[in-house]
This record gives C-alpha cells, structure tokens and sequence, in this order.
C-alpha cells in the first residue's frame, strides 16, 4: 500500500490512500505522455483525485484538495500503475453489464458487419504505429483515455484519443452502442468536423467492445506505463 511503502507516519498518504479505495469513479482519464502519466477521477459529490507521474516527481491530489509532491519511486509507480488498472477493468465490466442488460442478440446485418470489419482493419493499423513506437527510441507513446458518465451527460461512454484516432463508443438507452471515429490526419486535434466512421451496433456489441478493448490494452503494452502486460 502507498502509505506503508512511503512512510507510516504520512497522514496525508493514509487518508488519500482511503480514498483511493473507497469507490469508483464516475467518470475519469488518463494521459499518456511519453514518460508521463497523469489521471483524474471524478466522483459522484463533484470532488476529484489527481495522481500525477513523470521521471523525477509524483503529485498526488485528494479529494479536500490538498496537493503533495514525492520523489519519483518504482515503488509508487508500480502502485500508481496498479490503482488505474483496476479502475479500468472495472469500468470495463461495468460495459459488459450495460450490454447484458439487453441479452436479445441475432445475427448481425450487413452495416454491423462492415462497422466491425472497419474497425478491425482500423485498430490494426493502429496498433502496429504503436509497435513501431515501442521499438524506436525517437518515438513515444501518446494517448487519452476517458471512461464513465461524462459531466451533463446520461450515457456511458469510453473515448481513446490516440496519434491522429479519436474514438468514442456510447452506450445507449436502447442497449445499442454507438461509436465515432474522427480522423485527424496531419492536423492537431479537433481539426476534423466529421467522422470517418460513425454508426450503431446491437447484434454485434461484445465483439465491438472487445475489439476497443484490446485496443486500449495495446496502448498501455506499448507504453512507457505498462499497465497491461
């Protein structure tokens, strides 16, 4: 535990350890930036905890607000690495359960099929940029990641921004989800008014989510924070 490993006698790891552990977030990122990671999750009162990573320091934040910086440690990062990844999986179940709710599931028509087959053949060409990031030393890794109900929004949505990629996938009311992908190529971010590929899946929605989520697991694999081995 971060308090144990980092001094016993630090009232404000243990009381932000405590918080750590008491809940899920309801919404919350995380930014990959080359040796840099940064996180905020935001809870269902509106407070917010903040754990900041680079090569030389730790910033953590607790919910009351108050702010203390640590000496970069393996230790603390390890654990740092550890409290996302169980955030992450547990938003991940929470999709799975959303699309339980709706178990009525045929074959997929001919739109679903083609979505998912563009979204393979996408993802891929993704994921070995990412590969080829990972082996070259004058390459790095970015990326963010959002995953929950988004502030004045209903529905739950996971979004990856990733090189020029910005997915969203939605989960509807109706039990459909919905994913965009705009395609910022050799522009800044947002420069894309529309999406590359937008559309509705039903029949298809496990092979859907679990397509995103390999992809997100490919992301922290490749990185400097490798979250997912």
């Amino acid at each position: 535990m971060i308090s144990k490993l980092l001094g016993l006698g630090n009232k404000f790891l243990k009381k932000f350890e405590e918080q750590v552990d008491c809940e899920q977030p309801i919404y919350f990122s995380v930014d990959l930036d080359h040796k840099e990671l940064k996180t905020v999750w935001l809870f269902s009162d509106e407070s917010q905890i903040g754990l900041n990573y680079s090569q030389n320091k730790a910033i953590l934040t607790s919910r009351d607000k108050k702010t203390k910086s640590f000496k970069s440690d393996k230790k603390l990062k390890d654990l740092i690495e550890r409290q996302i990844q169980e955030k992450i999986l547990t938003s991940f179940e929470r999709a799975k359960e959303l699309i339980h709710l709706f178990p009525n599931i045929q074959n997929p028509d001919d739109g679903e099929r083609k979505g998912e087959e563009w979204l393979k053949v996408t993802n891929h060409v993704l994921k070995e940029s990412l590969k080829k990031a990972s082996s070259e030393e004058h390459l790095s890794i970015n990326a963010k990641i959002f995953m929950g109900v988004r502030p004045g929004h209903q529905d739950y949505n996971i979004r990856l921004q990733c090189y020029n990629l910005d997915y969203s996938l939605t989960f509807l009311e109706n039990g459909k989800i919905y994913l965009s992908v705009y395609d910022d190529k050799n522009f800044e971010r947002g420069h894309s008014k529309e999406p590359s590929y937008s559309g509705e899946f039903y029949n298809n929605r496990p092979l859907i989510l679990d397509e995103f989520i390999k992809l997100i697991f490919e992301v922290f694999k490749r990185s400097e924070f490798r979250i997912f081995d």
